[in-house]
């Protein structure tokens, strides 16, 4: 259960990486990333 927590936090900050690189590619990557999980 810890466990999961970080990996959602992990993913997000990983999201957050994504979108600071690359933005318009990243947007669309996170969207999916947030409506799957």
């Amino acid at each position: 259960m810890h466990f999961a927590l970080n990996l959602k936090r992990f993913q997000k900050a990983r999201c957050v990486t994504i979108l600071i690189f690359h933005k318009e590619l990243g947007g669309k990557e996170c969207k999916g990333a947030f409506l799957l999980g």
